[in-house]
């Protein structure tokens, strides 16, 4: 089902069925909102800049060092120190999606009746 910019919000792309509420099928004719549904396809791609070449695949080191040392019988210390790094990550962008296919959105702030205060939903006191 493709957003329309008049009237209801959404309407079938097989028979014209208009709503307000998107669902996955249409629910005049049953067809599903998705127009890739039951095609083989590809729906990720991989920028090839990533593929070859040298520094590009994600990456990452590890490094430890400990040292453990006996006080007295049967009782020691152990000090360690650990670092991981990690580097190249990739990002998965979904490119048919654009700032418009997002709305606004005001969150109001409930109000407590007997203070006239914004209601704090955790105390830390």
């Amino acid at each position: 089902m493709g957003k329309s910019s008049t009237g209801p919000l959404f309407r079938c792309a097989e028979c014209g069925w208009r709503t307000t509420r998107w669902s996955g099928r249409c629910g005049e004719c049953q067809a599903w909102g998705n127009l890739n549904w039951g095609k083989q396809g590809q729906t990720t791609t991989v920028n090839p800049s990533v593929q070859q070449g040298w520094n590009t695949r994600n990456w990452d080191w590890q490094f430890s060092a400990g040292v453990q040392h006996e006080i007295v019988p049967k009782v020691s210390v152990d000090v360690s120190y650990s670092r991981r790094w990690w580097g190249n990550f990739f990002v998965t962008h979904n490119r048919a999606i654009t700032a418009n296919d997002w709305d606004q959105v005001t969150l109001t702030a409930p109000i407590d009746s007997a203070s006239g205060s914004i209601v704090q939903p955790f105390s830390f006191a």
